[in-house]
């Protein structure tokens, strides 16, 4: 079984987000937890969006959600400090700094 065949093997959506930790010993879970570490990231969100269901009513709620969060976050007083500190911590000269300051923006142009 090749590296490749590992990863795809482990790209099941449904049991990532829903799984028995319940009769998962610790070690058990690390190698779960180190086998997705890799993943693919385009193969994976394939196995994720047949998860969605992707019915208008769904679609509708998913997007008065979202633009509640963000309403909430903009009338925090305190989120700008927040946004400091984590854009302290990661340096933009990282891949980390780099994609919170993608989710930033994303932030500012959600109306």
């Amino acid at each position: 079984m090749t590296s490749t065949d590992q990863v795809t093997k482990h790209l099941d959506a449904h049991a990532l987000l829903h799984p028995n930790l319940q009769h998962s010993s610790l070690t058990e879970l690390q190698q779960q937890i180190t086998q997705h570490y890799l993943a693919d990231e385009n193969s994976f969100m394939i196995e994720l969006v047949k998860l969605v269901d992707h019915s208008p009513d769904i679609i509708e709620q998913l997007k008065q959600k979202t633009a509640e969060l963000v309403k909430d976050v903009r009338q925090q007083d305190d989120a700008v400090d927040n946004i400091d500190l984590l854009l302290q911590q990661y340096s933009l000269d990282t891949h980390e700094g780099v994609l919170l300051m993608c989710l930033a923006e994303a932030l500012l142009r959600v109306p």
